[in-house]
């Protein structure tokens, strides 16, 4: 059975247009609480879009009128809501981000108690429950729920990548040449390397709203490696508008490797791009390539449950 109104990365259109619609996303906000057997817990985090908070408000809507309980994480990267639902125990988890489309879009990404995207069957299931909207008969009678703001929520994965998944990394010998997008790593990313010990150099994290991906990130990494340069940096890391991707560069806009590169279970990557990560694998390496959609990603690895959420790396060439 063929998805509706999901692509490879959730729901996406124009803000204000189509599928974000304010009226769709308010019926979509009341199909996945048909969908939810609740009352359950529910956590929202989203990119620096000006159109994030508006779309927010809509799809709680519904949400809170079937007693849902709401968390709004505020601005936080996609990985960072995918380990804060797990580790928290949260029923869902919904981002709201475009990724590294431009600012006038954006998009609706559902995550499982397991921090990871729902199967196809599930998102054929909140399908029908949307077009359910007007027609399913109501549901039982509940109190309206609140929504709870969590300031926090940002400051706790953080404390959890640092803690739980690298507590012995040092890079106090290192300079890092970060580029946030102007997106949900703005804050984060910088604050974390220099927790680390790295000697950080941003751009793109002056977020206005307007400004997600526009001459910066994963699609303009070609001016990171004068960055690299100019500074003398080991490394320059390019992020997308969510930070769910990263892009690495060196001083020649290549990740090169002293020596050829081995990974034990091999290497994931996706079958479009990756030209880079294919040259600096070795030959005979076992390179695991997927469609572009990183939910798929899941069924060639194994995550321990201290691990951070992440779709895939690439290397830029």
């Amino acid at each position: 059975m063929s998805r509706k109104y999901f692509g490879t990365d959730g729901i996406r259109d124009v803000a204000g247009e189509g599928m974000l619609a304010p009226d769709r996303v308010r019926a979509l906000g009341r199909g996945v609480a048909r969908w939810l057997s609740g009352p359950r817990r529910v956590l929202f985090g989203r990119d620096t879009r000006e159109s994030g908070p508006w779309i927010l408000d809509a799809l709680t809507e519904g949400l809170l009128a079937a007693g849902h309980e709401v968390v709004d994480g505020g601005v936080l990267t996609t990985p960072a809501v995918q380990t804060l639902c797990r580790e928290e125990g949260f029923d869902l988890a919904i981002v709201i981000s475009a990724s590294h489309n431009p600012a006038h879009d954006n998009g609706i990404k559902f995550f499982g108690p397991d921090g990871r995207k729902l199967p196809d069957q599930e998102e054929e299931r909140l399908e029908a429950a949307i077009d359910a909207d007007g027609s399913a008969a109501p549901g039982p009678k509940r109190a309206r729920a609140t929504r709870r703001d969590d300031a926090a929520a940002g400051g706790r994965y953080l404390r959890f990548l640092h803690r739980e998944c690298f507590p012995e990394l040092d890079l106090r010998s290192t300079t890092l040449v970060v580029d946030c997008a102007h997106g949900a790593a703005s804050t984060l990313a910088p604050a974390l390397l220099r927790e680390f010990g790295a000697t950080v150099v941003v751009r793109g994290n002056t977020p206005d709203g307007r400004n997600i991906n526009e001459g910066v990130g994963v699609f303009h990494v070609e001016d990171l490696a004068p960055l690299v340069r100019l500074h003398g940096a080991t490394l320059g890391l390019a992020l997308d508008g969510d930070a769910d991707r990263v892009l690495l560069v060196d001083e020649l806009l290549g990740l090169r490797l002293e020596h050829p590169a081995h990974v034990p279970g091999g290497v994931r990557g996706a079958q479009i791009g990756d030209v880079g990560l294919q040259r600096a694998v070795r030959q005979d390496e076992n390179l695991h390539q997927k469609p572009i959609d990183d939910s798929i990603f899941t069924s060639s690895q194994t995550t321990s449950s201290k691990s951070p959420a992440a779709a895939p790396l690439a290397l830029s060439r």
